[in-house]
């Protein structure tokens, strides 16, 4: 195999698309390799930025990196639009370190967070760049990603907020397409501000007022694309007020996505205000045009408020109460599965995950003719879960429904069997099983 520079031999289009992807200094350093080189990166439409922190070092020396790394992403900007190619991606990763030196780093000082700030924060300094204000794909993320992927089969519960509140303000909003933020504590609502172009929307590791978030929703009225991954959604502040519950549903939380096809919601956790999660929450969804639907977390009582008549696929992952302590409620909790699969009888194909299938099974024909729902479209049923040794529910459960699915063409299990010595409600005992259970599933 002879040598050579193989990289170069590559055309244009295919090295912008890498470069597309590179952090700016790796990507700025290409220049060095070659007069073609020179300007390549600048011509990729992408800016992408990585801010890695060591430990904090002397005062004047970390703030006065910061204040670099703020002019070389400035001036990176500028060169991009003066090319004539305006930077349409822009990237902003903040992370290793401790949270106190990314907060310091954002924020100049940890009073700057929470209050008004004497000093813009990074963010709203790149983003007030003019060379910024045509990007239409716009990522941030904070913190160190082993906290960020710790949590494997429980909600989120605490956060890891390195970003204050986002402001709407500080956004490109008339150019913006895609927003992706990760660990920020929250949005700030502003009147008057629309995102004519919002079509997908990733929050993970946030916290929300629900009010903010609906403000978002609203203003971008094509907003097809939204997923929350661990978010505290919190309901309304002071001075604003939920929907009036039912008798026995608790505090209501509604969610409305008028434009939504495809909806997101994994280990999210619903909560009264900032610091209350007792009591019961319900989740009303209203997305009439939902097509694609994924939710991952605790059973709780959750509705679809208007019928999605597209609704093609949907993907629902119970997890079990790791923390639950007291007795179980199973006929609660049965009635409240079943009422939660009725909401989603549109859906032509069905992967649906429990714990345990004795959980969802309805034995005797009254609770069946009361609880069984049909789901007259669905043509493809994945069911997974754990079943005891010896118990025979559990084809009473994959029993219950088939009957419900009168046109069903592909049916697939993946069922484990539980070990009989481990305590369903031990923590140990779970994580035991749910290793046991993907091993399983990947043979």
């Amino acid at each position: 195999m002879s040598g050579g520079d193989r990289l170069s031999d590559l055309p244009d289009d295919l090295l912008l698309r890498v470069l597309y992807f590179t952090p700016a200094r790796e990507g700025a350093s290409t220049g060095a390799l070659s007069k073609r080189w020179r300007g390549l990166w600048l011509s990729s439409g992408a800016l992408n930025l990585d801010a890695r922190l060591a430990e904090k070092a002397h005062y004047s020396v970390f703030f006065s990196k910061r204040d670099a790394f703020v002019s070389a992403a400035r001036l990176s900007l500028e060169a991009a639009a003066a090319a004539d190619n305006p930077v349409t991606r822009l990237t902003f990763r903040v992370g290793s370190g401790g949270s106190y030196e990314i907060r310091e780093f954002l924020y100049n000082d940890i009073v700057n967070m929470a209050r008004s700030t004497r000093t813009p924060d990074v963010v709203t300094e790149l983003l007030s760049f003019p060379a910024a204000r045509r990007v239409e794909e716009l990522r941030l993320a904070a913190g160190d990603p082993d906290n960020l992927t710790r949590l494997k089969n429980e909600e989120i519960e605490y956060l890891h907020e390195e970003f204050g509140e986002l402001s709407f303000l500080c956004l490109p909003s008339d150019t913006l397409r895609v927003l992706d933020v990760t660990s920020c504590r929250g949005l700030k609502s502003s009147p008057g501000v629309a995102f004519p172009r919002l079509a997908s929307l990733r929050l993970s590791h946030c916290g929300v007022w629900i009010e903010h978030l609906q403000d978002l929703i609203h203003a971008a009225h094509v907003l097809a694309t939204l997923h929350l991954e661990f978010v505290k959604v919190r309901g309304f502040s002071a001075g604003k007020g939920p929907p009036s519950p039912q008798p026995g549903e608790g505090f209501i939380i509604l969610l409305h996505c008028p434009a939504a096809t495809e909806l997101v919601l994994d280990r999210c956790r619903w909560v009264k205000n900032y610091h209350e999660s007792n009591g019961t929450t319900t989740v009303k969804i209203d997305a009439p045009r939902l097509r694609r639907f994924r939710y991952q977390g605790l059973l709780r009582p959750f509705t679809l408020h208007s019928q999605a008549p597209d609704l093609a696929r949907v993907d629902l992952h119970i997890l079990p109460h790791v923390h639950y302590h007291g007795e179980k409620d199973s006929g609660r909790d049965l009635v409240t599965f079943w009422r939660l699969a009725q909401n989603f009888s549109n859906a032509k194909d069905l992967k649906l995950r429990v714990n345990m299938l004795e959980d969802i099974t309805v034995v005797d024909s009254e609770s069946r003719a009361k609880l069984l729902c049909s789901f007259p479209k669905l043509k493809r049923l994945r069911l997974e879960g754990m079943h005891k040794l010896n118990g025979k529910t559990a084809a009473v459960a994959v029993a219950n429904m088939l009957s419900c699915c009168p046109v069903l063409r592909d049916l697939r299990l993946n069922l484990t069997m539980a070990q009989p010595d481990l305590n369903r409600d031990d923590v140990r005992g779970r994580c035991f099983l749910e290793k046991k259970y993907r091993q399983q599933g990947r043979s």
